[in-house]
């Protein structure tokens, strides 16, 4: 694979390479674990509700027992306090070494972590949730009554044996996010000043954050566009409602605007100049109220023959 080398923007103390090489220990140790429990992921799951509502689907072929000291490997990469926070080390790396493309990739991940959970939408509990509740109050801990209180509304909607499932899942895809940080980090680990950067992948991501950003340009221009064309109307229907007020004319003068208009296909100067005291700006609000006449009297035959067609069907 092709790789980009970058170099660090401030130095590293040694507290903080000794937290990154035990982040790599770690992982290595949950990896492992999770290839001797054969933990696999399948590509999708088998879910329902039941006469009750509760979630119930696919089952972990496993034991709670066994997969205990997999959940409390995975701990030291979940838990906020511990070391080797994932979220912690990848914040480490991103201050140390300040690159764009390494902020792209980081982000990239984030998003893969914070999207390895297959639950949400259809149990209503988000993976943090379930997994903070049930590490708290089911296998590690006793709870506070919060957090058994929380406990108690998950069972209600989700099936304990399937809680398992999903929390096996979660954790596996999640791996792989750990799994790529360390990879971005191994030369850090064997001693060089460096991190280094999938390229091929890299410049995927770089295309996409280029089309996205593309398409937000796009958006906001014709965000804009829409804001200056509503303002554009509403100034006009306040000068219209200003020309109304102020002023008024003779049918004889509005019928002789209307000849002019739809029988000599003249605009409103040529209108002012064919006919005498009439300036360009009566004869523009004359028009206007012409124009909104006849658009309010098609609006009304449409509505008509929409309502004759309902009748005859």
């Amino acid at each position: 694979m092709k790789y980009i080398d970058v170099k660090p923007t401030s130095d590293i103390s040694s507290e903080e390479l000794i937290s990154i090489k035990l982040f790599k220990k770690r992982f290595d140790i949950l990896a492992n674990h999770r290839d001797e429990l054969d933990i696999k992921r399948s590509g999708g799951f088998s879910a329902s509700r039941d006469e009750i509502g509760k979630v119930t689907g696919d089952t972990l072929n496993k034991s709670e027992n066994s997969m205990k000291g997999f959940f409390m490997d995975y701990r030291f990469f979940h838990g906020e306090k511990e070391t080797t926070y994932y979220f912690k080390i990848a914040k480490l790396i991103g201050r140390k070494f300040k690159d764009e493309r390494l902020f792209l990739l980081l982000k990239d991940q984030k998003s893969a972590w914070n999207k390895a959970e297959t639950f949400h939408s259809f149990c209503g509990v988000k993976a943090d949730e379930l997994i903070d509740v049930l590490f708290n109050t089911h296998f590690f801990h006793s709870g506070k009554p919060d957090q058994i209180a929380a406990n108690e509304i998950i069972k209600s909607k989700i099936d304990d044996k399937f809680q398992l499932k999903l929390l096996s899942d979660t954790i596996h895809d999640r791996i792989n996010v750990l799994r790529n940080l360390c990879w971005i980090i191994e030369p850090l680990i064997k001693g060089a000043d460096t991190v280094r950067l999938p390229e091929d992948y890299l410049n995927e991501l770089q295309e996409s954050a280029r089309q996205k950003k593309i398409e937000m340009d796009i958006a906001d221009a014709a965000a804009k566009l829409k804001h200056l064309e509503e303002k554009a109307i509403k100034e006009k229907a306040l000068i219209q409602e200003k020309f109304n007020r102020e002023k008024s004319f003779s049918d004889e003068i509005i019928s002789n605007v209307k000849k002019h208009h739809y029988g000599y296909g003249y605009n409103a100067e040529e209108i002012a100049n064919s006919i005498d005291e009439l300036s360009i700006e009566d004869a523009t609000g004359i028009l206007n109220n012409i124009k909104e006449e006849s658009r309010l009297r098609c609006e009304k035959a449409e509505e008509l023959y929409r309502r004759n067609i309902k009748r005859v069907t």
